[in-house]
């Protein structure tokens, strides 16, 4: 296999034609690229464009692929034709792109990325939707980042990881066969995508996967968000466009004197649907809402959220701390302003403890709907509760315990480690030997979560501090007896206190625990 690449199918000549476009933009602009083309024109698509693709392959290889493309047809779903390839790319590092896109800026930091996780895709944007000559289309853009809701033209993965490849290949069954997931989610490959990706527990995966690690308006710029990324100064770092109009604007763009701001112009061609789709229907200030996507440079949180938790932070109420402030810019859930038992006077508190601290949290807590109605009760856990932390305490370092083998954050001073059944010397062995701040915040049960803080404590730097966090409405006596209990036994000798914020409630929101003499500065 070579290295990185992308692949394209296609079947007949108006996709081929769509096919060879994009890739002729990739190839520009991405010259290093290996490229790739599935076809049924194999040797047309050889004679006239080998200059373009580096492999051109037949789109039918066995009388299975005969029989699964002529399923296609009769069921109307051709074009969900990816998945009859995916799991055949020749690259290690693959690039899977649809042909209705333009490759416009360099891809090797996308490429990079799947040297921290194995499968990478994009939030779908969140569309007003009404019903238009009696079909149902979408008419406005409430948000250019739907977290939880994957779009599938724009994916990356490592063709070279077997649980990939197996993942590959029962998304290819599974939409024709559905198994165990509701038919209704198996019309087109993005529903069934989605479906497999927030369903480990059905649908078995041995890879890491993220749809936060790449933002959407930079890698899958789709024209419903075209006008918010120009107006909020954001087109510079778009690198694929992705669109029902990317032949129009292939056309514009061989002009030598094609400028992008021509196509927002009132007098382009497709002015009107362009214009349609902008943030609060074109009320809110170009320059306020270049603020809001400034204010989160990673692009983290979702442009409405972002604008609904400034407006929190306009008027806040008396008290507010600056973790309060740094979790509603992150919609983290630490701030009693996101509606959550609020842990950041406590954070707070410690902020000044160290000068670069080494964090430890077990659990990853940063949740997200995906599918409403499918999964319910279920969330997938994302990260940026950890990136709230190096945020809180600067210079810290951040691992994360998960005992969900798909689930990986990682960004700079933040890594995972995946805890494999229950904790134990093995796992101590994985961690910093040395740890100022140690965190649970688990969804677990309460045993689990208990044995793995008690397991794990011995880590603790002497003026160390840990914390058992999210425990309001819970019996907080109970868990500080059976921490004590645990503790009794061990040579250290341990306190174990409950931390109320008066602030919020009467309520324990927390345990600590300190080695004895350690002190408590909250």
């Amino acid at each position: 296999m070579n290295n990185r690449g992308a692949i394209y199918c296609a079947y007949g000549a108006r996709y081929v034609e769509s096919c060879i476009e994009s890739a002729k933009s990739l190839r520009a602009t991405n010259p290093d690229l290996g490229i790739a083309i599935f076809t049924d024109a194999v040797d047309e698509t050889k004679k006239n464009f080998s200059d373009i693709f580096d492999h051109v392959c037949p789109l039918i290889e066995s009388e299975s692929d005969s029989e699964y493309l002529a399923y296609l047809k009769s069921e109307g779903k051709l074009p969900s034709l990816k998945v009859m390839i995916c799991d055949r790319s020749p690259f290690d590092y693959t690039l899977s792109i649809d042909g209705d896109t333009l490759v416009i800026g360099d891809l090797s930091h996308a490429f990079d990325r799947l040297d921290d996780y194995d499968f990478l895709a994009m939030a779908e944007c969140e569309n007003g939707v009404e019903q238009v000559n009696g079909n149902w289309a979408a008419t406005s853009l409430i948000d250019t980042r739907r977290r939880g809701y994957v779009n599938a033209g724009v994916i990356l993965f490592r063709s070279d990881k077997p649980g990939v490849a197996a993942f590959l290949r029962g998304w290819r069954e599974r939409l024709r066969d559905g198994g165990a997931v509701p038919p209704e989610l198996c019309t087109n490959d993005q529903d069934l995508l989605n479906f497999m990706l927030y369903h480990p527990e059905l649908i078995g995966r041995d890879f890491t996967f993220s749809d936060a690690a790449l933002n959407a308006e930079q890698y899958n710029c789709y024209c419903r968000m075209w006008k918010e990324v120009w107006e909020c100064g954001g087109w510079p770092d778009v690198r694929i466009v992705h669109s029902w109009l990317t032949s129009w604007l292939a056309a514009l763009m061989r002009d030598p004197a094609f400028e992008w701001g021509q196509i927002f112009r009132e007098t382009a061609a497709h002015a009107h649907y362009i214009s349609q789709f902008s943030i609060g229907d074109g009320a809110i200030p170009a320059e306020t809402k270049s603020s809001v996507y400034r204010s989160d440079p990673l692009q983290r949180v979702s442009v409405r959220t972002q604008m609904l938790n400034a407006a929190r932070l306009i008027n806040p109420p008396a008290g507010v701390t600056r973790a309060d402030a740094v979790s509603t810019i992150m919609d983290a859930g630490f701030s009693s302003l996101e509606g959550e038992p609020p842990c950041a006077r406590l954070l707070d508190s410690l902020a000044s403890r160290w000068s670069s601290p080494t964090i430890v949290k077990f659990g990853i807590r940063h949740l997200y709907p995906g599918l409403p109605g499918f999964r319910p009760g279920r969330a997938f856990r994302t990260g940026f509760d950890l990136e709230f932390l190096s945020e809180v305490f600067p210079g810290s370092t951040v691992t994360a315990v998960t005992r969900d083998q798909a689930v990986r954050h990682k960004r700079a001073s933040i890594s995972t480690v995946h805890a494999d059944g229950e904790p134990g010397a093995s796992l101590r062995g994985r961690l910093p030997a040395s740890v100022e701040l140690m965190i649970d915040d688990q969804s677990a049960d309460l045993a689990v979560r208990l044995a793995t803080l008690v397991d794990a404590l011995p880590l603790l730097a002497a003026d160390g501090v840990a914390l058992m966090i999210g425990i309001a409405g819970s019996d907080h006596r109970q868990i500080v007896d059976a921490l004590a209990e645990r503790l009794g036994g061990s040579e250290t000798a341990w306190q174990v206190e409950p931390y109320v914020d008066p602030a919020y409630s009467r309520e324990p929101i927390a345990i600590v625990i300190t080695r004895s003499g350690g002190g408590m500065a909250a």
